[in-house]
Order: structure tokens, then sequence, then C-alpha cells
């Protein structure tokens, strides 16, 4: 029962095109500042509440977004339906998307039968933004 549900929030959130897929998260320097997530954020455009899930928990990074209120950094695993349900935007790196696929609703999502798959219309299969400061800004694709 909490399977479905989880999955059918991630789905939901994916139909309405409130899902994004990263190819990594990663920025520049030793040491990612808040100001420097939030200028990330807003090359994106308007996220809401945001969920950025990767497949693991980056110290550095889950420092910078601790001072954001609308932002949380979580794993596939980590990611709670209270999480879907209250988030407004996921931001997910491929390598936690087969992951998130799986526990959102079988192996039929994870091997590209779902709204979760790569190969899904509702989500991106090339790179919807590339985290980075300076001269590399981000380079934005379509969310459709």
């Amino acid at each position: 029962m909490r399977r479905a549900a989880f999955g059918e929030a991630v789905s939901e959130r994916a139909a309405a095109g409130r899902v994004l897929v990263l190819e990594e998260l990663r920025f520049d320097g030793e040491r990612p500042r808040t100001r420097e997530v939030v200028a990330w954020l807003g090359r994106i455009g308007d996220t809401g509440r945001t969920m950025v899930i990767s497949p693991e928990l980056d110290e550095r990074i889950g420092r910078a977004v601790a001072n954001l209120p609308d932002v949380e950094l979580r794993t596939p695993m980590s990611l709670r339906l209270s999480d879907v349900m209250e988030s407004d935007t996921l931001i997910v790196t491929r390598p936690a998307l087969d992951a998130l696929a799986l526990r959102a609703g079988g192996e039929g999502r994870a091997q590209g039968q779902g709204p979760l798959s790569a190969s899904a219309a509702s989500v991106p299969t090339k790179p919807v933004l590339a985290p980075a400061t300076g001269a590399g800004a981000a380079s934005e694709g379509s969310t459709d």
C-alpha cells in the first residue's frame, strides 16, 4: 500500500513535468556555498519546495542546502512519501533515477516501462542542467 502511494505520488510529479533529471550534481570549488545553490536554482526557474535526490549524500552539498528552507537533499532510499507529497519539484540525478524508479513501482519502471524510466516522455533523456558556476553556466533543456 505504501509503495503504491509512493509510486503514485512520484508519477504524479513526473506527469506534471515537475521531475527534472541531471547527469550529475556538482558545483565548482571544494566547498559549494549556499549562494551558488540559490543561483543554480534561479537558473532552473521556479521550483518551489524542492527535493534534490542523488545516489548518496554529499556532505559538502548538504551543508550548502542546509540554510535553504525550501530545498532538501535526499537519497532514493531516504526519500519519504511525505517528502514527495510536500515538494513541488523533484530534481533527480541520473544515477539515482533507476533506484527511485525501482522504489516507486518495481522493476517495470526501472527497466524503461513506466513514467519514471529514462525513456519515458515525462522525463527528459538528456541532461536538463549542468550545475556549475562561472563561464559554464547551466544549459537548460525542455521538460516537456
